[in-house]
């Protein structure tokens, strides 16, 4: 899936995050700096307060738009 994703968006690197809680871990990582992918990779991550994704996962309505 990611590698379909890489390809039809033209991507160098692509990143998979699966939903676990309240907090999101990379499940996939493709091309993604060696550096970047440790980071990611260390621990999984909770969204900012005022993020888009912490105001999805607060239940707030929202609008995909594809461009």
């Amino acid at each position: 899936m990611l590698q379909k994703a890489q390809r039809l968006y033209v991507a160098d690197f692509g990143i998979l995050q699966v939903r676990e809680s309240e907090r999101f871990r990379s499940a996939a990582l493709r091309g993604v700096p060696a550096v970047l992918a440790d980071f990611l990779s260390a621990t999984p991550r909770e969204p900012g307060q005022h993020t888009a994704v912490r105001r999805m996962l607060d239940g707030e309505d929202f609008v995909h738009s594809r461009i």
